[in-house]
């Protein structure tokens, strides 16, 4: 139960989640750094499966992951749609965003990945990007294997889900994203995009709320020249969010290569009416 966005900006990619969980789900901690392997990693954690659903590591590379959802019980979930069949007990999704982490590139993501029992996990869309590269990698509920694709970030996008069933919410939250950010790619129109609920929709609302479920933080990813800069906006009380901010330092390696991205970026990937939009 997530919505998802990416944007290629100037300084790089910046990514945004909308986390929606039910709401026995225990509150998530703020993003922390932690160091698995030889990397150093910037994420919030989720305390019931101690993995996470989004973060950073210190190769500039943003990893985050939505349940993927299409059968639905027959029973109603808050008087409007069905509620997805329970799973049975698997090892944690959020462990898949942790490992990719710890990886040094998408080949290494990939490789771990094609290491796994696919049918130890609930079906999944982890996404990973590196500068203007992206990593969709996929478990589909009628599959038994992990499918990975590959591909430039040469358009704004958007990955929606729902245990309602993902059917009903990626077309009416696609169609939104094309109207908002598609039509002026900046920070600014993906951050509305983020923030926006139709007061006769909410279930199927970029901010979620329903009987058992909401939208309980957003989360940005974004690169600000030599650092990670994670803005975590925690909804646990939803008429008082907190938002706090947390940075990581890029390792010598990563900087070299976001440097060339940059570049890459102003030189073929951003039109020149989109430069330098405010923020």
């Amino acid at each position: 139960m997530c919505t998802v966005s990416l944007l290629s900006t100037p300084q790089g990619p910046r990514l945004v989640s909308n986390r929606d969980e039910k709401r026995t789900r225990p509150r998530a901690s703020v993003p922390s750094l932690r160091r698995v392997g030889e990397r150093t990693l910037l994420a919030p954690i989720d305390p019931q499966g101690l993995g996470s659903w989004i973060g950073a590591n210190d190769l500039g590379m943003f990893v985050t992951l939505l349940n993927q959802t299409t059968q639905r019980e027959v029973a109603p979930v808050a008087g409007e749609q069905h509620a997805a069949r329970p799973q049975p007990a698997m090892r944690s999704r959020g462990e898949l965003v942790m490992g990719a982490l710890a990886q040094p590139d998408l080949d290494g993501v990939a490789a771990m990945l094609a290491g796994l029992s696919a049918l130890e996990f609930g079906p999944f869309l982890l996404i990973a990007v590196v500068g203007a590269q992206v990593l969709e990698a996929r478990r589909a509920p009628s599959q038994q294997a992990i499918r990975v694709e590959r591909s430039p970030l040469d358009a704004p996008r958007v990955w929606s889900s729902s245990s309602l069933g993902d059917d009903l919410v990626v077309r009416p939250r696609s169609e939104l994203f094309e109207r908002v950010v598609l039509s002026s790619p900046a920070p600014h129109s993906q951050d509305v995009f983020h923030a926006h609920a139709w007061p006769e929709r909410r279930a199927a609302s970029v901010m979620m709320d329903r009987e058992d479920a909401r939208t309980v933080s957003t989360t940005v990813c974004e690169l600000l020249g030599h650092r990670v800069r994670l803005r975590y906006t925690d909804r646990w009380y939803p008429e008082a969010p907190s938002v706090s901010e947390h940075e990581l330092a890029l390792a010598r390696a990563a900087v070299s290569s976001a440097s060339r991205d940059a570049a890459l970026h102003e030189n073929t990937l951003c039109p020149p009416q989109h430069r330098n939009l405010p923020r």
